[in-house]
Parts: structure tokens; sequence; C-alpha cells
């Protein structure tokens, strides 16, 4: 038995997703989860005797209309004990999300366009590091959008860590 305080297991981070899929319908690949993490239990259960229940928070979204949900759930009662649209915001940018911000960047003739007028030719040194706006961030007109900035990073080299460009 894990320690109340312990991250949770993979195994943990699994069941966490399959009550999700079974109770809301989450289901990758139409839905992302942006985080999947312990929901710390409050002081005084972990000083009670007896075991801690262990739970998750979640926040997860919909890719179709780019809804961000915050979801509480229960693996000792396996059930999810609260479900919330949070309009309006927008959870961090995954992983993949990196990658195929990237990609469609790297693919897209303005950006080599704009890179170029700075000297940057070689587009397998560029690195496009985008991140999610936070709620308040985005005008009207993006609301219910997945939208995020871009800092470009250059390599000197194939084997370098990019830096910062001046694009």
């Amino acid at each position: 038995m894990p320690h109340p305080l312990d991250p949770l297991s993979e195994e943990e981070i699994r069941e966490v997703a399959a009550i999700l899929l079974r109770d809301r319908g989450v289901e990758p690949p139409r839905w992302r989860f942006g985080v999947i993490e312990l929901r710390e239990p409050p002081k005084p259960a972990l000083l009670a005797a007896g075991r801690t229940p262990r739970e998750a928070l979640v926040t997860c979204w919909n890719r179709e209309d780019g809804q961000t949900y915050k979801a509480r759930v229960s693996l000792g009662e396996d059930c999810v004990l609260s479900w919330e649209h949070r309009a309006g915001e927008q959870a961090n940018f995954t992983e993949d999300e990196f990658y195929e911000c990237n990609q469609a960047l790297l693919r897209e003739p303005r950006v080599a366009e704009a890179l170029a007028r700075f000297g940057i030719n070689d587009l397998d040194l560029v690195l496009f590091d985008t991140w999610a706006y936070g709620a308040h961030l985005l005008s009207e007109k993006y609301r219910g959008r997945r939208v995020g900035w871009t800092d470009v990073w250059v390599r000197n080299s194939e084997s370098s860590n990019p830096s910062r460009s001046a694009a």
C-alpha cells in the first residue's frame, strides 16, 4: 500500500483514466489529459488511524470543441467525485501538442520565409516551443479555441542545445 502522499503510480493513473472513460466518456484521441495527479488528503485524514483514501485531480479537454474540464476521482470508491466544465479556460499543452505545433510550423512556408529574413535557413536546427495562453489572456475572438504562443529556438549545430533566436 502506498504512503498517502506518494505520487500516483502508473497503474493508478491508468485506473483514473479508465474511470473517466466509463463515467464521463473521456476517451482518447478525442480527449486529452493535461494533468492526472494525486489530490493530497487533508491533514486530519493523514493523522487519523486507518487507510487514507487515494484521490486524483484531473485536467482534461475535448479536442473537438476545446472545452476544458476538471475532475476529482476516487480510486477507492471507483467513481468520479466531481466533474466541472471550466468555460473560458484552457489547459496546458501536452507533449503531443508541442510536437504537433512544432511539425505544423516547420511545414508552414510563411514561417520559413520569416526565419530566412533573420538568416535562419536550416529548419532542422529550429525548435518551436509552444505554450498555452491562460484564460484571461485570450481575446474574445479566440475563446473556446486552443491558442498558444511560440518561442523560437535555434541550435548552432545538430548536437547543441537550442538558444533563443532573434526571430
